[in-house]
């Protein structure tokens, strides 16, 4: 039988050879510098966070670390072990106070700020997210300065005049209820910022309908404006429960001292055994993944529901609320938050940094700076300085420049390849940091790639954790640049590193520069990742005030407390600065 000829056509079902012609025209659709720049990025993102996850997986099934298997013994272990089952109850009891407190607190103040006639409410509006610049870890730090049972500087002022005996005050924080509170403060501004904008963007039209009709005040606000806002306060409530049941930092510092574990704090605890229990940290982290991804996918639907909010065009402004006599009252309520939320812990912080040991003082000759130059005089500090430096710094040069090419291909295309990237990228966030620490401590002890035992694994860490920050920073800045000048660069003979140097990365320059900033802060004060993964030698600012609080050397983690938040209002105040200059040129440029 005679074989037919080649042609560049398939010959019923089965394809046959291609003209050297079309070989080169398909070859080229595939090897174009879109593709060749693309794949790689998809490629390093994949394997960020697909590798860690399986051995998440696959460790947690398995009989002990290092015994190849499959037992369900750990995960039936969860539900019959008396402790495990406590420690769950502390996770769900203490996500839950965290939700109620953050409502109980956010709910007023974004409603002030929003809708009322508030004095000073723009002023205010502006430092609602104030919690944000104090880290977790310096905010626990400060509460256990102001309420440990026997040393917190309240509790202790609070027994001399009420004249209490023992030793004991009457404010204890190291319990579910107290972390709840200090955590609520830290994640309320979730909830300002969610309900504060629904509020804001919310058409009054009905609301001053109803009053026409006759309807008070309360009647008005039950029936018509909290159905209208009640998927932003869900939103932020869902996201607070979320972060709180994988949140490490508080619960370590201010539980695990009262005999208060949760879910994260025990994942830390079976991973730092001798032997490690590593299966059982993973079935615990599994668990919060799931608690995690279920409540973001059920907090995604309720925020892709737009038939519950109204949002008017050009010249609206809401209705704003008169409240008379009372609006000092709202005023003082706002104030307090901010009191308790950030100037007590950053005073408490500073107040016990210039003391040699922790005492309720207030002469001058009792203040001295011994802790700052000791500080200094620790090689330690220089190291975990110089570490924190690197890994900041470079670590978000490197995710952001990863996150370009990520939001473009996740903005400008949409394929297959697009879609895909897209879910990778966004499933770190899913995932609480203590147990990202955990999986990434597992992957990357072992080929392909060992990085155990250097700075590589912090900053592969905070990488995989924190892309989303960048992607989000770079794509919603992207999305507001027209395709027509990228196109017009095309057909003028760019090809696409040419395209993106000159044309794309120029355009969402102020975007990048904030979501750069934002991770050089991030990376900064991480610590949830940074305990599981260091080794000595490769400390960072963070561990390094976790160890020294953990040896009750509280004065001299209070000093290095407060070189961090120096640090951090200085990376705060360059992002302001040179925000403000990228803007005005790339203002300047689009007028040009």
């Amino acid at each position: 039988m005679r074989r037919a000829p080649a042609t560049d056509k398939a010959v019923g079902a089965y394809p046959v050879a291609l003209s050297s012609g079309a070989l080169r025209a398909r070859l080229g659709r595939w090897f174009n510098w879109t593709n060749l720049i693309s794949m790689p990025v998809v490629l390093v993102v994949a394997f960020m966070v697909t590798l860690p996850t399986v051995w998440l997986v696959v460790i947690s099934f398995r009989p002990s670390t290092n015994v190849a298997g499959f037992t369900l013994r750990w995960y039936e272990r969860l539900f019959t072990d008396p402790a495990l089952l406590q420690r769950g109850l502390n996770t769900l009891l203490l996500a839950a106070g965290t939700m109620f407190f953050c409502l109980l607190i956010g709910l007023p103040v974004a409603w002030c700020l929003a809708r009322t006639d508030m004095p000073f409410a723009r002023q205010l509006n502006a430092l609602a997210i104030l919690p944000f610049v104090t880290p977790p870890l310096l905010g626990a730090l400060a509460w256990s300065n102001l309420l440990a049972p026997r040393t917190g500087l309240v509790n202790i002022l609070l027994r001399q005049w009420l004249g209490i005996e023992g030793n004991l005050g009457p404010i204890n924080i190291y319990g579910v209820w107290g972390v709840a509170f200090v955590m609520g403060l830290y994640y309320s501004p979730y909830v300002i910022n969610f309900v504060a904008g629904a509020l804001s963007s919310m058409d009054s039209t009905m609301e001053e309908a109803a009053f026409a009709a006759g309807a008070n005040g309360w009647t008005v606000a039950r029936k018509i404006t909290l159905p209208l806002v009640l998927p932003a306060i869900a939103s932020s409530a869902l996201l607070a429960f979320v972060f709180s049941a994988g949140q490490f930092t508080i619960p370590a510092l201010l539980g695990v001292p009262g005999g208060m574990y949760v879910y994260s704090t025990t994942i830390h605890q079976q991973a730092k055994l001798w032997p490690p229990n590593l299966p059982l940290a993973t079935a615990l982290g599994m668990v919060l993944v799931v608690v995690a991804v279920a409540l973001t996918w059920l907090r995604n639907r309720l925020t892709s529901r737009g038939s519950f909010v109204t949002v008017t065009g050009r010249g609206f402004r809401p209705r704003v609320i008169r409240l008379g006599p009372f609006r000092w009252v709202a005023l003082a309520f706002c104030l307090l938050y901010m009191l308790l939320a950030a100037v007590m812990p950053i005073l408490s912080l500073v107040y016990g940094s210039l003391l040699s040991f922790w005492r309720p003082t207030f002469a001058p000759s009792d203040f001295t700076l011994a802790n700052y130059v000791a500080l200094f005089e620790t090689p330690m500090t220089w190291n975990a300085m110089k570490n924190s430096l690197i890994l900041s710094v470079g670590g978000a040069t490197l995710t952001m420049a990863l996150a370009v090419v990520a939001a473009f291909i996740t903005v400008r295309r949409k394929d297959p390849l697009a879609q895909g990237l897209g879910y990778f990228a966004m499933l770190p966030t899913a995932v609480p940091s203590v147990v990202l620490g955990v999986a990434l401590l597992i992957a990357y002890l072992r080929p392909p790639l060992v990085l155990y035992g250097g700075l590589g694994i912090l900053l592969v860490g905070y990488m995989t954790h924190f892309f989303p920050v960048g992607l989000n920073a770079a794509a919603s800045s992207l999305v507001q640049v027209h395709r027509e000048l990228e196109e017009s660069a095309r057909v003028f003979g760019a090809n696409f590193l040419t395209m993106l140097r000159r044309i794309t990365v120029p355009l969402i320059k102020p975007g990048v520069v904030a979501g750069w900033v934002t991770l050089v802060v991030i990376f900064m004060r991480e610590l949830a990742i940074s305990v599981f993964v260091y080794s000595p030698g490769n400390e960072v600012l963070a561990v390094q005030l976790y160890e020294l609080w953990n040896d009750g050397r509280v004065t001299r983690a209070s000093a290095l407390a407060v070189l961090v938040i120096l640090q951090t209002a200085i990376i705060l105040g360059l992002l302001r600065f040179f925000g403000a200059r990228v803007g005005s040129e790339w203002k300047g440029a689009g007028q040009g």
